[in-house]
């Protein structure tokens, strides 16, 4: 099966220490994919698999990333009133 083509995906580094506020609004703004998979088989038989994916993302990048116009902040303080 092919693998679909990646975008100029890049990790940066740094050795300073960052609040948790910091690297929330970090995770927020460029997003993190959690993938998960575990198999418990005896003699070579799979007894039990689980999957799980996680997607953390702002909903503003999720729409920005997904080609999408971004929200409409009238809509949004109609939805606070």
């Amino acid at each position: 099966m092919a693998r679909p083509r990646e975008k100029n995906l890049h990790v940066e580094r740094r050795t300073a220490s960052a609040s948790p506020r910091e690297i929330l609004d970090r995770v927020l703004d460029k997003g993190i994919v959690l993938d998960a998979s575990h198999r418990i088989g005896l003699a070579g038989i799979d007894l039990l698999h689980t999957q799980a994916v996680v997607t953390v993302v702002s909903i503003e990048t999720h729409l920005q990333q997904a080609g999408l116009p971004p929200l409409d902040p009238a809509y949004l303080d109609r939805r606070a009133a």
